[in-house]
């Protein structure tokens, strides 16, 4: 025998509204999930760009300090290397 009392349209409408809502509030919380985790990793990439930044800064500085320090080396560290990439270059 069926119950009619657990099946009737009032509560199965009743079950699909809830259902509905529950699906809402998962896919709110699924969202601010994802807006929160791409926040970080913004945050974490500006940081590490700038830590790059600064780092390529400092090592600026130190190759202009060894070249004003010694700059006939650097110029024959040049040339030496130019002088092995272009035979590699032209081996190939």
């Amino acid at each position: 025998m069926r119950n009619n009392h657990t099946r009737s349209p009032g509560k199965l409408r009743d079950k699909v509204t809830e259902t509905r809502e529950n699906i809402a509030d998962m896919g709110h919380l699924a969202k601010t999930a994802v807006q929160d985790k791409l926040h970080d990793l913004k945050e974490r990439a500006a940081e590490t760009f700038e830590a790059g930044k600064e780092k390529m800064h400092a090592m600026e500085e130190a190759f202009g300090k060894r070249v004003s320090e010694s700059p006939m080396k650097a110029v024959l560290v040049a040339a030496g290397v130019g002088l092995v990439l272009g035979w590699l270059w032209r081996r190939s």
